[in-house]
């Protein structure tokens, strides 16, 4: 159950680097206000979901960790060509939702 924690963290930080005036992927950038709003729902959710697994305490620095990671992750990413940004985002996903899944069914 925690990997799929990780899903909406990751989102999270590619929506603060899409909301970045130094962003290289998106023509503009995308407006900060919502995007900070968005990313704040996505890290509670994802916060959320360790809640059901892990006491709270463990669960926010599981959430610091997650965050932090991917957020230099995503900053990392950004020196790549586009494709490879976007191949490594979906297999972070499809990583996550087979480890979680697998973790919920064994």
């Amino acid at each position: 159950m925690s990997f799929f924690s990780i899903i909406p963290i990751w989102f999270a930080t590619t929506l603060l680097y899409f909301a970045s005036p130094k962003q290289r992927y998106l023509a503009t950038s995308l407006k900060r206000s919502p995007s900070y709003a968005i990313a704040a729902l996505l890290i509670l959710s994802g916060f959320y979901i360790l809640t059901l697994q892990f006491p709270i305490v463990s669960a926010m620095l599981a959430v610091v960790v997650v965050l932090m990671s991917s957020l230099v992750s995503v900053t990392l990413l950004s020196a790549y060509p586009k494709r490879r940004f976007y191949l490594t985002a979906t297999m972070v996903c499809a990583f996550s939702l087979l480890l979680g899944g697998i973790a919920y069914v064994a």
